[in-house]
């Protein structure tokens, strides 16, 4: 039977939902380039919702590339040329050393849920439910 005919039953689930995240989450990263990249959306005072992507990530886990590129490339700013953010690459290297502290300016988000909803995909929505 192919994995998306199966039906997801509760009691095939982890009474633990973290604990069953984490099962599929390592599922995925055995075929899925970046399994902890996620859209994270939310809504203003006004109810305007805003969307990024953002990476699922405990702090300091980024290869030591990705943290110095991350301190090199100011987000949102327009660079004069590839070879500038290069250059701040190369610069930064040298002049942060093997531990690469999180600059002030990097936020983040502690998501702490009220509730689980586990969804899986199925071709057809009378497949979906779950018995």
């Amino acid at each position: 039977m192919d994995e998306q005919d199966r039906p997801l039953h509760r009691g095939d689930l982890d009474p633990d939902p973290l604990r069953q995240f984490e099962r599929w989450f390592d599922e995925a990263r055995a075929i899925v380039r970046a399994p902890e990249a996620m859209a994270l959306a939310t809504a203003g005072a006004g109810g305007s919702p805003s969307v990024r992507m953002v990476l699922l990530k405990h702090f300091a886990t980024r290869p030591r590339g990705a943290q110095i590129g991350a301190h090199a490339s100011q987000q949102s700013e327009v660079l004069a040329s590839r070879d500038e953010l290069e250059r701040r690459v190369e610069e930064l290297g040298a002049e942060l050393g093997a531990h690469v502290a999180r600059p002030a300016r990097w936020g983040g988000f502690r998501l702490v849920p009220r509730a689980w909803e586990f969804w899986q995909h199925r071709d057809s929505v009378l497949a979906r439910a779950a018995a």
